[in-house]
């Protein structure tokens, strides 16, 4: 059965993954917002053999050529080249169409900067004729930066209102039959209509529709009001939609649980999250150690009895926040982010916005360099850093 709300999509990853009159395409980037279906669409409507998560990249590379080359070989490889050989020396007959599947594939970022390019490339080191899919949140652009790629790009939009009321609909009805299907789309209006403004991630609302499902359901089981009466129902899970909006949990991906509150705050923009961990950093850190942690191959520093007394009297959790001005908010923004955004308005726009949104205070400074304060606490900061994989505490002045 076709993903519901992705079938346009599937039916052009299918064309391109399987080939058709205009070619088989050397790589494929599958991007959108997390829970838009990319890796059950490649998983399930594709049939891929090849996929591997590049998540695995930050424990061994190896781990993500054993998972492509499982089909054909058992053998231990670590780079990127030996990879390359062993792929020739397979007897694959050269008309055979290869998908490799590559999630998260943003991550191989942060491994050899070759390894990106490689398998981009790959199809002509092999003469295999081989398709790379990459997958990933982020935009191709981000990612590739200048690397000159024939890349087909496929974009999942985030789904709508109606969308994610017919996919919420669809899959209770499915786990818990036995009700008239207005019942259900009634049942999927009413959540999103409350938690959409909060979240879009469908994995997060099913798993809310599943949880409260026997609540929403206790009238029409014992009678008091029929399974088709929308606004009766309504007004009898009423209360629990108040109790969900003050104290619904969610649990992240690590297994920590978060109050619908703070969900609501991580769900910044990606440039809006390293501003915010950049700005925290600005007002934690003393300017003096900036070098230390933001510029590469500053040289080993000693460690003097003065250094050591300095940093005793220095805590930034007793003595709060200190200002800072904009220029060293920006240094230390693009030395996080790396060569993942250039210079723009668009990055000044989103401190307006970080301010609007009070985690940032303007405390004077001239017009052309004003100065800023951030009041975000640490567990939030945490939390932000987590959703885009960085380390904050190695960059605290207190922790290092």
């Amino acid at each position: 059965m076709p993903i519901l709300c992705r079938e346009e999509e599937s039916e052009i990853l299918q064309r391109l993954c399987a080939g058709d009159e205009k070619g088989f395409p050397s790589s494929v980037y599958l991007w959108g917002s997390a829970s838009s279906g990319k890796t059950l669409l490649t998983k399930q409507e594709v049939g891929i053999k090849s996929y591997s998560s590049c998540v695995q990249s930050s424990v061994s590379m190896g781990l993500i050529y054993r998972d492509l080359l499982t089909p054909w070989d058992k053998s231990h490889i670590e780079n990127f080249g030996d990879f390359v050989k062993t792929l020739n020396s397979l007897q694959i007959p050269s008309q055979e169409r290869i998908v490799f599947a590559l999630d998260s594939a943003d991550r191989l970022r942060l491994t050899d900067p070759k390894t990106l390019s490689g398998f981009l490339r790959i199809r002509e080191m092999t003469d295999l004729n081989i398709c790379v899919l990459f997958i990933s949140q982020i935009p191709p652009h981000r990612i590739l930066g200048r690397i000159d790629t024939t890349l087909f790009p496929l974009h999942l939009p985030q789904y709508t209102k109606e969308q994610t009321i017919k996919i919420l609909s669809h899959e209770v009805e499915s786990a818990m039959s036995g009700y008239p299907s207005t019942f259900y789309y009634g049942y999927a209006n009413i959540l999103v209509a409350s938690f959409f403004s909060v979240t879009r991630n469908v994995k997060e609302l099913l798993g809310l529709a599943f949880d409260h499902f026997n609540t929403y359901k206790e009238p029409v089981d014992d009678k008091s009001i029929g399974a088709t009466s929308m606004r009766a129902l309504f007004r009898a899970f009423e209360p629990k939609l108040k109790a969900l909006g003050e104290n619904v949990l969610y649990r992240e991906s690590g297994g920590e649980v978060v109050s619908m509150k703070e969900r609501l705050k991580v769900e910044l923009p990606f440039f809006s999250k390293f501003l915010l961990i950049a700005a925290y950093l600005s007002s934690h850190n003393p300017s003096k150690s900036d070098k230390r942690f933001f510029v590469k191959h500053h040289g080993k520093q000693r460690k003097t009895k003065a250094m050591i007394k300095a940093k005793q009297r220095y805590s930034s959790q007793l003595t709060g926040p200190k200002a800072f001005p904009i220029d060293r908010l920006l240094a230390i923004f693009y030395a996080i982010v790396e060569d993942r955004a250039s210079p723009s308005a668009n990055i000044l726009s989103q401190i307006s916005t970080l301010v609007t949104l009070q985690y940032l205070v303007q405390v004077g400074g001239d017009l052309d360099m004003p100065k800023y304060k951030c009041v975000a606490g640490l567990d939030f900061i945490r939390n932000l850093s987590r959703t885009v994989n960085f380390e904050i505490v190695k960059y605290l002045y207190d922790y290092a």
